[in-house]
């Protein structure tokens, strides 16, 4: 190869990658995501310190209100608003407890609160009817990305216990990345594990980390919630994410790629929150801020008819609308990475929740706010109507229709068995199915055998066409002949030997007279003789 072609290719490699590369941009909302928890953070409280703010210092969480999609009315679990229940909802996109009329391999069944013991996990602990509970880590993971979990609660452990190499799944996805889903996790206090994990950041550029403040929830135990001391809490909780904007903001590999969604376990009231049907303690914040984030938007204007504003009410997990909740935030954040959601999650599964700054959905453009776009609004291939991906597992066509097709989550219709026509009768015939139309009616199998002495029918008990024979539609009228109904040649007439011998015909009496007289026998007189009635023949 000389020099000059050798160079074409290479250039022509490089191009190629470079288109890849952004292929792959364009399909994703963000490069990167940071998830935060703000322990105890109520969304009353915290809105009107922000709308009451004249000094800014509450600026930050201004800038998620100002320059992102936020609300400060989501809910927190509805069976409990306690910490680690919650945030294991908040990274498997389960809820806490079975729901009316739910399968019972819906929720993760995580309901204490307390430390877990050493190789205790969400899958030996949790729900007893799931060997295993999936998470955030395990699809990012398992798809390449990069992880970190920092946190401020010994308690919080569990996740860590849960998704190390000893007890996270097998990676079935592509390249095999180990069972160890969390790459960095770190438990300390507040302020050193925010300290550490700005420098870390700023050096591995996680593509999702989760990340724990306490202090809220500590001061709210101690001194109450909306105290003084409360409220300076709050007011730390802004300086760190302060922080985190400029960390943002000073990297270009994290400027204009980075989606950062906050929200909070509980609320509370009073030194507690673990009542899960007051109104102060299900009330949390959800606010998202970053690159295609919709600025100044109300999550659920944004998103009308795929969530409903609760006013202050408490949505059961079974209302045909559901209300934006703490644990929407863990598929949303797969779906600003262009990843499906968690497997078995029922909260945000249809990742329907989105913040972004909406494209023309059904153009076939990718454009932001959108994971997919095949050119039309209609649900049923993967690309739902509103450009984003259906949920895994829901049924779609791959154009087959003899197959059963689901999606992969991902935006693919993924052939899967073959479509199971029969309808377990014989006598209707064999069913068939046609990949352009489907199953096709099957043909009655033919009843009539040409024989005029056999009962025809189909008997379904035996899966197979009956001839009976019927002798009787065969007699001839013949005494001679045996009548019977052949199962080949239908009725045949067989003669009986020495029929005639056997069968003597009868004359009429007056043949018999006249036989008489002409052997010459004399015919017998009756005459009177004696007393009455008695007969007397010639000659005796």
């Amino acid at each position: 190869m000389t020099r000059q072609r050798r160079s074409f290719w290479m250039l022509a490699a490089a191009l190629a990658l470079l288109c890849a590369l952004a292929a792959a941009r364009t399909a994703r909302a963000a490069d990167h995501v940071i998830q935060i928890s703000v322990d105890g953070l109520s969304g009353i409280l915290l809105q009107a310190l922000v709308e009451n703010d004249a000094v800014g210092d509450f600026a930050s969480f201004a800038r998620f209100v100002n320059e992102g999609a936020s609300t400060y009315n989501a809910r927190a679990d509805y069976t409990h608003t306690i910490t680690l229940p919650n945030h294991t909802s908040m990274i498997t996109g389960r809820p806490v407890s079975q729901p009316t009329g739910q399968p019972n391999t819906v929720h993760h069944g995580w309901t204490s609160n307390s430390d877990p013991g050493p190789g205790v996990t969400l899958h030996n602990g949790g729900n007893p009817n799931l060997s295993y509970v999936a998470s955030v880590f395990d699809v990012a993971h398992d798809r390449g990305l990069s992880t970190g979990f920092y946190a401020s609660k010994s308690k919080l452990v569990l996740f860590d216990q849960s998704y190390d190499a000893a007890h996270g799944a097998a990676d079935v996805t592509g390249p095999n990345d180990g069972t160890d889903k969390i790459d960095r996790y770190l438990n300390a206090s507040a302020a050193s594990m925010h300290s550490a994990f700005l420098t870390e950041m700023a050096a591995s550029h996680f593509d999702y980390v989760f990340i724990h403040y306490s202090t809220p929830d500590d001061v709210g135990h101690a001194n109450g919630w909306g105290s003084a001391a409360w409220n300076d809490a709050v007011r730390t909780i802004d300086d760190d994410l302060a922080d985190i904007f400029a960390l943002i903001e000073s990297d270009p590999l994290l400027d204009g790629h980075t989606v950062v969604i906050l929200s909070a376990d509980h609320g509370g009231t009073g030194t507690g929150h673990s009542t899960a049907t007051a109104a102060a303690n299900y009330t949390v914040p959800f606010l998202v801020w970053g690159d295609g984030v919709q600025p100044g938007a109300d999550l659920y204007a944004l998103n009308a008819g795929a969530r409903a504003d609760p006013g202050s009410g408490r949505p059961s997990y079974t209302a045909a609308v559901q209300p934006i909740r703490n644990s929407d935030g863990v598929n949303l954040a797969l779906a600003a990475l262009a990843l499906p959601p968690v497997p078995g999650s029922s909260i945000n599964a249809a990742q329907s929740l989105v913040p972004f700054t909406r494209g023309l959905c059904g153009n076939a453009a990718l454009e932001s706010g959108e994971l997919c776009d095949d050119g039309n609004t209609t649900g049923g291939d993967c690309c739902g109507a509103t450009c984003q991906y259906e949920a895994q597992a829901s049924v779609c066509s791959d154009g087959n229709a003899c197959t059963v097709s689901t999606c992969n989550g991902s935006g693919t219709c993924d052939a899967g068995p073959p479509v199971i026509c029969s309808n377990g009768l014989y006598c209707d015939g064999a069913e068939s199915c046609n990949p352009a139309s489907g199953c096709v009616a099957g043909a009655p199998p033919s009843l009539d055998d040409g024989l005029v002495c056999t009962a025809d029918s189909c008997d379904e008990l035996l899966d197979q066409v009956v001839h009976a024979p019927n002798a009787g539609v065969c007699d001839d009228a013949d005494a001679c002949t045996a009548d019977v109904c052949d199962a080949v040649l239908g009725c045949a007439h067989a003669t009986i030997p020495q029929c005639a011998q056997q069968v003597p015909l009868l004359p009429p009496l007056g043949h018999c007279v006249l036989i008489l007289l002409l052997s010459g026998a004399a015919p017998v007189a009756r005459r009177r003789a004696g007393a009455a009635g008695q007969v007397t023949r010639p000659g005796l």
